[in-house]
């Protein structure tokens, strides 16, 4: 230690310039898992009917994904317990967002077989969607680059004139999440925007048959 002190590179200078390395690349490994990110139109797609359980969530908008990492065990615990089926991926149902408020309100769900009905008591209830029509978009990585994914399913929607559906709410497909992988750029979102398609704007062979 004297002598390295002696040649001004001390434990401490030492220990400086690695700690000084370490952040540098911690930096730029959270970096590119923030940024990458890779977006896929999958276009118009058919819905088929959906049973599932959900639970509502209202809370501030940077919350949203925290909740959801602390929902979704609840529900598989009811399932669980019920020795109930699922019938694929987690997902979530947007209800409403009040912008002035910095609040939504939506629910988190978990797809099974057959429709299940729980006590009046609980706070986890039965959930169902009919069949319904939608522009569908995949988004690997982190859930901050959502907005690009919508912007370009809005984009689509205006260039076949179609318009949003008001009968069926937007839904956004989890298969691998913040629960079953650590790498946020291995994230997967598959965003679903219901609308009115107007069928002389739509060819047949492009419409896909989607389920969870």
């Amino acid at each position: 230690d004297k002598f390295l002190g002696i040649i001004n590179r001390g434990t401490h200078n030492d220990f400086a310039e690695k700690f000084e390395k370490g952040l540098t690349t911690l930096n730029t490994i959270l970096t590119t898992e923030v940024n990458a990110h890779h977006i896929t139109i999958d276009g118009f797609v058919n819905r088929d009917t959906l049973f599932y359980i959900q639970r509502a969530v209202v809370c501030k908008v940077e919350y949203l994904p925290t909740k959801i990492k602390s929902t979704i065990p609840k529900l598989d615990q009811l399932l669980k317990s019920t020795n109930t089926e699922k019938n694929g991926n987690p997902f979530i149902v947007y209800h409403s967002r009040d912008s002035i408020a910095n609040k939504i309100v939506f629910s988190v769900a978990i797809p099974t077989k057959n429709k299940v009905f729980t006590s009046a008591e609980s706070d986890i209830y039965t959930g169902q969607t009919n069949p319904f029509q939608a522009v569908k978009a995949t988004l690997t990585g982190n859930y901050n680059h959502k907005k690009e994914a919508y912007d370009k399913l809005f984009e689509l929607m205006s260039k076949n004139r179609l318009e949003q559906s008001d009968r069926n709410k937007i839904i956004e497909i989890i298969p691998i999440n913040s629960l079953t992988e650590k790498s946020a750029a291995k994230w997967v979102t598959e965003i679903y925007i219901p609308v009115r398609p107007k069928k002389s704007l739509i060819r047949t062979p492009a419409v896909k048959k989607d389920t969870v």
